[in-house]
């Protein structure tokens, strides 16, 4: 078991479902390592339940100044 006690690992689709996302994309992002914590098993992916979803290109990173002129 790769998982600490008490942390529960979710499966690719139930991480697509939770952040509105295509199991393609959520794919693509574990294959480039951008899920902290995912690890490939035989049967597909455990993901860690508090894992948060990537920045990317198209997703910016959020600034301080953000909102100012």
């Amino acid at each position: 078991e790769s998982q600490s006690v008490g942390e529960r690992a979710m499966t690719l689709q139930e991480y697509a479902v939770k952040y509105h996302k295509k199991e393609r994309t959520i794919l693509e992002y574990l294959k480039q390592g951008f899920i902290l914590g995912a690890q490939e098993t035989e049967t597909g992916w455990d993901i860690p339940e508090d894992a948060k979803l990537p920045y990317t290109s198209n997703r910016v990173k959020p600034t301080s100044d953000q909102g100012t002129i």
